[in-house]
This record gives structure tokens, C-alpha cells and sequence, in this order.
């Protein structure tokens, strides 16, 4: 039999350790003396210690080992531990990946387009599809269908601040006659009125960025959006979006209008 702290010695971990496994009951002593109260360990305890230190080098809880000491099946908490590690793995490399697009982009000089993946909650909005003669008309087209919606559906109002999007449904890039569909979030379904309907849209998970300045040169924003969705292995689930936050209705010089643009991501 050997006291606590020749066992220390012999499986090279601390006495701390081991009292503190004594005293979970993950590895108790062989036996303790009555009279002098010693911890007494037996060698063939070093067999439990090893397990015990394999499965924490691979990151099993203490409760979770001690289930294993206990006669519990190791293969699927070793399955469940590999399934985090690889969860892990996946959003490190993602990590990476922005952080070496950012480091690029400081050392060119460039704009740093921040890009980032949320979840779009259900809602309900109109929704009118036209035809734009340029990028310059996009600031007319939404308060020109608000306020026809507005005259049909006056119960109605708009959340402030509210979701609302321009999606464009070209497969290529036009300046001219340029096909979108709008939408703007609203509180309630209303009846739906000429060139506009109304829509429950689903939760939509989506990869977005800002684009800052003119709304014509967002270019190098969408650039950078679908180079990350390409990286990182993700498919596009439907047409980009263009978010207007600020724009000519607030804003008097284009460089400081805000755009958030998004791209519905397939699951």
C-alpha cells in the first residue's frame, strides 16, 4: 500500500489532485488507515489514474468521467466530445478566415468590410416588385409604394425602426432598368392593392456587411460578401438584399448614407 503522497510521486500528479478525485469519488483511496487517518492507494490503482488522465487530455468532464469509472459506456460520450471539438474546429477556422480577410485589408489599404452571419426574425411586410430606371431612383421607389399602401391600408403603420430591403433579381449586374423587389416590414397584414401584396416572411439566416457612401458603389461590399460565402462553404438561399439605413432622406452628402447588405444562406 503506498500513502498519498508516494502514489504523487509514482503517477506524477499532485497530492491536490488526487484528494480532490477522492473526495468527487472519481478515484477514492484503496482504503484509509483508522488510526493514522493516511490516504492508502494500491499500484493497480494506476491503471484507473491513466484513464482518468486520457479522458481529460480529451476534454471529458469530471462528471462525465466519474459516469465512466462508474461502468458508463465510453463511446458515445467520446462521440459527443468529437462532435464539439469539430463544432470548435469549424468556427476557429471562420474566426481565421476573418481575421486574415481583415489583416489583408489593413496591409492593402482597403476597406474593411466586416462580415457577420444573424438570423432575420419572422415578419410580416408588403411587398411590390418594379422596375428602376437607375440606382438614383431607388430613394423614391419605397415612400411612393408606403404611401399607396398607406391610403389603402391606413390601419397600418410601420415599426421604428423597422426592416425594410430592396432584392435584386438580375442574375448580373445592370445600371439600367434594374428589376427589384421591395419589401418593408409592417404590424399587421392589410388587403393586398394594386402592384403590391402582403407577406409573412419565415426566419431567414443571412451573411451581411455595411457598405458606406453612395449607393451606387456598393460593388466592393458585395464583392467581399460572396468571396466569404464561397470560403467558408455556405450556398446563397435566394437574392442579395440592399437594407437602407441612412440615405438622401437623412442624409445630405451620399458618403455618409448606410447600407447593410445581406444574402439569404441556404441551412
Amino acid at each position: 500500500m503506498l500513502r498519498i503522497g508516494e502514489f504523487s510521486k509514482l503517477a506524477r500528479v499532485t497530492v491536490k489532485t488526487l484528494r480532490y478525485w477522492g473526495e468527487v469519488g472519481l478515484l477514492p483511496p484503496s482504503q484509509i488507515d483508522q488510526w493514522t487517518g493516511y490516504r492508502l492507494y494500491t499500484t493497480s490503482q494506476l491503471t484507473d489514474l491513466q484513464r482518468i488522465l486520457a479522458l481529460r487530455q480529451v476534454g471529458l468532464s469530471i462528471e462525465e468521467i466519474g459516469l465512466v469509472q462508474n461502468g458508463a459506456e465510453q463511446a458515445p460520450l467520446l462521440a459527443r466530445r468529437r462532435a464539439e471539438l469539430t463544432s470548435q474546429q469549424a468556427d476557429l477556422s471562420l474566426q481565421l478566415s476573418r481575421l486574415d480577410r481583415y489583416i489583408n485589408a489593413l496591409e492593402e489599404g482597403t476597406m474593411v468590410h466586416h462580415i457577420t452571419t444573424k438570423t432575420i426574425p419572422a415578419m410580416t411586410v408588403f411587398t411590390a416588385r418594379r422596375v428602376i430606371s437607375n440606382f438614383a431612383a431607388l430613394s423614391q421607389v419605397f415612400p411612393e409604394v408606403g404611401q399607396q399602401v398607406r391610403r389603402d391600408n391606413p390601419q397600418i403603420s410601420c415599426p421604428d425602426p423597422g426592416y425594410c430591403f430592396a432584392a435584386f433579381e438580375a442574375q448580373e449586374f445592370t445600371e439600367q432598368d434594374i428589376e427589384i423587389t421591395i419589401c418593408q416590414e409592417v404590424d399587421q397584414a392589410g388587403v393586398d392593392g394594386e402592384g403590391y401584396l402582403f407577406q409573412d416572411l419565415p426566419p431567414t439566416v443571412v451573411a451581411s456587411t455595411v457598405h458606406l457612401g453612395p449607393f451606387d458603389a456598393v460593388g466592393p461590399a458585395f464583392a467581399a460578401l460572396y468571396q466569404w460565402i464561397e470560403a467558408n462553404g455556405k450556398q446563397p438561399a435566394g437574392p442579395a438584399r440592399e437594407c437602407y439605413i441612412d440615405g438622401p432622406w437623412n442624409k445630405d452628402n451620399p458618403a455618409d448614407y448606410v447600407t447593410e447588405i445581406q444574402v439569404p444562406l441556404a441551412s
